[in-house]
């Protein structure tokens, strides 16, 4: 891993606690949280010093622009479109903007494959269900030995 990549990693370790996902399963990052994890000022997301070029990225993506300066979360849609920006069409291009591009953009076409072929990530087994597998084994075992119990040569086998 290059030294730009395990950067970008412990950024978006830092910036963990400024992410949220409501019950839909929709998530957003405070501006200052975005901030970090692009590596730009985080004056470049006000009012004042936003990008007309990059509002106009963010209109098909649902941008409002009051909506936008009057709450402090960005929606996951936007991320995604001002990372995008940052990464290729600013004026002061972003290196962590584009090595996250790639990142998500990597995983992104992994949870397409996965959606189009139905695939469902396997769940962990509970205790529960390691007990219950556990108990059906021994029964399996025991029903084995009971079997070979009147065998000839059980004795060594035990």
């Amino acid at each position: 891993m290059t030294n730009l990549n395990s950067q970008v990693v412990e950024t978006l370790q830092g910036v963990r606690s400024e992410i949220t996902v409501d019950k839909e399963g929709k998530g957003s990052i405070t501006k200052s949280g975005l901030c970090v994890l692009l590596n730009i000022s985080r004056s470049l997301l006000t009012r004042s010093e936003f990008s007309k070029k990059l509002a106009e990225k963010l209109t098909p993506l649902g941008f409002d622009r009051d909506r936008f300066f009057n709450e402090e979360y960005v929606p996951d849609i936007l991320v995604s479109g001002i990372i995008e920006y940052y990464a290729f069409d600013a004026n002061q291009i972003s290196e962590n903007a584009r090595t996250l591009f790639r990142a998500f953009a990597a995983v992104g076409v992994r949870a397409w494959f996965q959606e189009v072929t139905g695939y469902e990530k396997p769940k962990p087994q509970t205790e529960l269900e390691r007990a219950k597998q556990a108990y059906e084994y021994m029964g399996k075992m025991i029903a084995v030995m009971e079997y070979a119990a009147d065998k000839p040569g059980q004795e060594r086998i035990n």
